[in-house]
């Protein structure tokens, strides 16, 4: 797990945000990748943030409540939805074999500083260091 500190913007406040209120995500760039952070009531979501349809930047993205699936975030470039869990393509369902990378996400309760999780860290931060 890598720590992001929380910026104080008001998309990741601590506050439980309402489905009416949703707003877009915000970007950070962690263990040297581009990440789009969304929260949704108590819950913070991470996806990578460039759509894997066409790059678009997901983090300006809206979140939708899709029927039968979990919360989708939607490029904003052509539209295409992605699963927030699971990182599927929901819209269009003929693209259903195209996934975007979501990361598992922890969020400290007294300190707001999150974690998010990697299935391995960038070499960079191992280079000329003596541990």
């Amino acid at each position: 797990m890598v720590k992001v500190k929380n910026q104080s913007s008001p998309r990741l406040s601590r506050s439980p945000s309402r489905k009416s209120s949703l707003r877009a995500g915000s970007l950070v760039k962690v263990n040297e990748q581009d990440v789009a952070l969304f929260r949704y009531g108590d819950v913070v979501y991470a996806i990578s943030e460039h759509c894997p349809h066409a790059g678009g930047p997901l983090h300006v993205g809206d979140i939708e409540d899709v029927p039968g699936k979990s919360l989708c975030v939607r490029c904003p470039y052509h539209g295409w939805k992605f699963d927030l869990e699971t990182g599927k393509c929901c819209h269009p369902k003929s693209r259903g074999d195209l996934s975007a990378i979501v990361y598992p996400v922890r969020v400290d309760p007294e300190s707001g500083e999150m974690a998010v999780g990697f299935d391995q860290f960038n070499p960079f931060y191992f280079t000329g260091s003596s541990f």
